[in-house]
């Protein structure tokens, strides 16, 4: 058995650089003939009443010195993109109330993460189909569930959905650790193999001091033990093998994120879940614990619990 071998083919995020939208400095020529009338000086009070205001302008472009896009340089210098600002309001008024996170930054990265697993329910339909070489009634009633559910999701955060790029992510500071965390590891590019495990470790740990459930399971498998975490975990297990102490981790973390709210990847057509069923077609329709409870033994049960103690610790003493 190996338990949620392949969640990470469907966690992993991966987004495109959108281009960014340019502003028009003017929309009519009869704005540019306003901002004209507006910079020119004063004429002579005499000849201002002999001519309109068409002339004003003429006579002020020809007679002055200065150039009039000294006067409105302010605003080419500091160009104002009303869909950047736009989209940023639409989506902090979508996140107003919060799921997972007080700290925007945390909850726009997991609400992506959501929408992004939404847009995979066509693959994932693919692989239960290539599997057996058809969708068990089991399967296509989850997928069906699983459709409106995302369909529920992407009707609540439009513009959280549409987003195609980490510009707006990017423009938002975290507030929380954990946040810090995450908007570290998009330019972890310059950090060392060791560092970047390192960093996955400490994301993974504060998901489960801050109970965020998405980003906890999506860590775990991103995570690396650090040597003296090696150490402690293997004497804790009595176990020197690394696939044995991974799986344990995984179901470990995944044990607890459940307990976290909300949880929905754990229900029966939560993502978790999902990938579970396309895996194990018998699994289908089971939440996380009762799937835990029909496919591990007793002994590897108790492991799952010692891990749990053991991660709680750490991530206590960070």
């Amino acid at each position: 058995m190996q338990p949620l071998k392949y969640l990470f083919l469907v966690v992993m995020l991966a987004w495109v650089v959108i281009i960014i939208q340019r502003d028009k400095l003017f929309e009519s020529n009869d704005q540019r003939q306003v901002i004209e009338a507006e910079v020119s000086p004063q004429l002579n009070q005499d000849n201002a009443a002999n001519k309109t205001q068409r002339g004003v302008n003429l006579a002020a472009e020809e007679n002055t010195e200065f150039n009039t896009l000294d006067i409105i340089a302010p605003d080419i210098q500091q160009p104002k993109s009303q869909q950047p600002e736009s989209e940023r309001d639409a989506v902090m008024l979508e996140i107003s109330e919060r799921q997972y996170s007080d700290d925007a930054y945390v909850e726009l990265y997991a609400l992506r993460g959501i929408s992004k697993l939404c847009s995979e329910t066509d693959a994932i339909e693919e692989w239960m189909d290539s599997s057996l070489g058809y969708m068990t009634p089991e399967q296509k009633n989850i997928m069906g569930g699983v459709k409106v559910k995302c369909k529920s999701h992407n009707a609540q955060y439009p513009t959280v959905s549409s987003l195609s790029s980490d510009d707006l992510m990017n423009q938002i500071s975290p507030n929380s650790q954990l946040g810090q965390l995450l908007k570290q590891r998009k330019n972890d590019q310059e950090l060392s193999r060791a560092e970047k495990g390192e960093l996955a470790e400490r994301i993974l740990l504060a998901a489960i001091e801050s109970k965020n459930s998405f980003i906890a399971i999506e860590s775990s498998f991103n995570y690396s033990f650090g040597y003296q975490a090696y150490n402690n975990s293997a004497q804790a297990l009595k176990s020197n093998d690394q696939l044995y102490l991974s799986q344990i981790k995984q179901l470990a973390v995944t044990h607890m994120a459940c307990g976290f709210t909300p949880a929905e990847a754990c229900q029966p057509d939560g993502y978790l879940m999902v990938i579970m069923c396309a895996q194990q077609p018998d699994s289908c329709g089971m939440d996380y614990y009762t799937w835990f409870q029909n496919n591990t033994l007793p002994g590897m049960r108790q492991d799952v619990n010692i891990m749990i103690d053991f991660l709680q610790s750490q991530s206590q003493v960070r």
